[in-house]
């Protein structure tokens, strides 16, 4: 049996619990959620309520476009440019600029194991969104029913290496048993991988997870 992470084996109600790389977090997390607005993934959601929870208001975003699996791009009236807001390796593949001094903060253990949203204008990195969310509460009842009746478990997440293996760790997965930072056609493919030793199930929501399903 595959599961997804977030929304599945988690609540599925992350929170912002931080925010790292920036000198303005408020302005970051305002252009964010206001691309974020009609998100339906989880971690869009979070941004979204804590811009809601700090009321301030969602600027007029327009010419958004979705990348499943890595993010989401748009225009904000009266910035000239293109913001973004996505998965840091997506953020780096369109031009943005990195150095050591981000490395450097992103290393830091209060971080390591959450979830991290980029936020960028044209090729300038505005500021890293730092977001976590909490387990069902009867995951591990659950995971050890299945295990106990001799089925095989793994775990395949869209989400950053740390926050994977962190998640994994409580649940009793082995790193062979983990996929991280996977594109949703690149589930598929681990699916179809996992196919070839015999019956599977998928478990997952969300868009990211419809090829998979």
């Amino acid at each position: 049996i595959i599961f997804d992470k977030t929304g599945t084996l988690t609540i599925g109600k992350p929170q912002v619990v931080d925010y790292l790389c920036t000198d303005n977090p408020e302005k970051m997390l305002q252009l964010a959620a206001s691309l974020e607005k009609n998100s339906r993934h989880p971690l869009g959601h979070a941004i979204v309520q804590k811009l809601e929870e700090k009321r301030l208001p969602l600027l007029q975003a327009t010419n958004t476009q979705t990348f499943p699996g890595k993010g989401i791009s748009g225009e904000i009236l009266d910035i000239k440019g293109t913001i973004r807001v996505g998965t840091i390796e997506w953020i780096k593949s369109e031009g943005v600029r990195w150095n050591n001094s981000i490395k450097e903060q992103l290393n830091q253990s209060n971080f390591i194991g959450h979830s991290i949203v980029a936020v960028a204008h044209q090729d300038q990195l505005l500021g890293l969104i730092s977001i976590d969310d909490k387990l069902r509460e009867d995951v591990n009842i659950a995971l050890k029913r299945l295990r106990d009746s001799g089925l095989m478990l793994n775990m395949l997440s869209g989400d950053r290496r740390q926050a994977v293996e962190r998640i994994g760790k409580k649940l009793g997965f082995t790193t062979n048993q983990l996929g991280w930072q996977l594109l949703p056609n690149q589930k598929l493919l681990r699916l179809r991988e996992l196919q070839m030793n015999g019956s599977i199930a998928m478990v997952g929501d969300g868009i990211n997870d419809a090829p998979a399903l």
